[in-house]
């Protein structure tokens, strides 16, 4: 089976970019940031209803409405558990975090659904960002403010 092959029949309406980076295709639901952080931060228990669509097989990228001031970095050491605790965000939160690693090392993370590999904060389709730096990949790590 081909990459993409595989990747069409886990998650159907995603599409690949030229660099395989898993992104929203035009029939992907997505959300909204804006709306996403006021029922987060809400203390009205009746707005729960509002998030009944998160769920482990039910993750989306943001909208792509501009985050600028909202991004937030992820910053840890190699091996110590950082794709497991961007997992447990993207569960709680049910939006994909990113990732500046190169694809081409991570493109197997995917498969983990973790789809945010080598995608960043400026893009607007995550606000979370993990990063190794000042730690430098041997492939390169793409730059992003924060």
């Amino acid at each position: 089976m081909l990459f993409s092959d595989r990747v069409h029949s886990m998650w159907p309406s995603y599409v690949l970019d030229d660099r395989c980076r898993v992104r929203p295709g035009p029939q992907t639901p997505v959300v909204n940031f804006v709306t996403l952080k006021s029922l987060l931060l809400s203390r009205d228990l009746a707005r729960n209803q509002e998030l009944s669509w998160v769920s482990e097989k039910n993750l989306r990228f943001l909208d792509r409405e501009d985050l600028t001031g909202q991004q937030v970095c992820f910053q840890s050491f190699p091996r110590t558990g950082n794709s497991f605790m961007r997992r447990i965000i993207e569960l709680i939160t049910g939006v994909y975090t990113g990732s500046d690693m190169n694809i081409n090392l991570t493109l197997h993370i995917q498969f983990g659904n973790v789809l945010g590999e080598e995608t960043l904060s400026h893009e607007n389709l995550c606000w979370i960002t993990k990063t190794h730096w000042p730690i430098n990949s041997p492939l390169g790590t793409s730059p992003f403010k924060t």
